[in-house]
């Protein structure tokens, strides 16, 4: 004997908001090992080293463990954030280290007649500088890694994930697969 049996079907959007948290919750718990592109953190990864010349060199989110290296000397660093920039964060480190040189240079200034013991100095205190400055970007980096690690296990990411992929409903949240479903409806044969 054939059975005919439809289903209606409905888009993450068109279902109450409770059904779509429970869709979210349990899609984030059981498809978390998809919803990470592979290739996730390599926009941050080059604006780091290709703008600002911080090349990272291995990180750790879970133990909060940046390992970098300021390839640039901390004026080139400076101008670039100037340039590229929209972070307030970054902003606030440039106005910092702006500061911190024009101090370095009304000190140290470019003076020939220094002796090898103020030179000494002045290059000690120009690598603190960089230094400092090279922490500061890799904990800022650090932390906009650990923002678009964990985005894409936000209910944010996961929604338009399951909108833009086209998958379908029943009213109660179960999943249904694209392949079963017909303009919003699921047909089932059984024979």
């Amino acid at each position: 004997m054939k059975k005919l049996l439809t289903i209606q079907v409905y888009t993450i959007d068109e279902l109450d908001e409770d059904t779509r948290d429970y869709i979210l919750e349990r899609f984030i718990n059981e498809h978390c090992d998809y919803l990470m592109p592979d290739d996730w953190s390599d926009p941050i990864l080059r604006e780091a080293n290709d703008f600002y010349g911080l090349d990272i060199l291995e990180y750790d989110l879970y133990r909060g463990y940046i390992k970098a290296k300021l390839v640039k000397d901390p004026e080139e660093c400076i101008k670039a954030i100037r340039e590229n920039s929209q972070s307030k964060e970054l902003l606030d480190l440039a106005d910092l280290y702006e500061k911190i040189l024009t101090k370095y240079y009304y000190e140290y200034g470019d003076n020939d007649d220094e002796d090898d013991e103020d030179r000494d100095d002045a290059n000690e205190e120009y690598e603190a500088i960089k230094y400092n400055l090279q922490k500061d970007l890799s904990k800022y980096y650090l932390k906009e890694l650990e923002k678009e690690y964990y985005y894409y296990f936000s209910k944010e990411y996961v929604y338009n994930f399951l909108e833009s992929n086209e998958t379908y409903f029943t009213k109660d949240g179960t999943m249904i697969p694209y392949s079963y479903v017909v303009k919003g409806e699921v047909t089932c044969k059984d024979e």
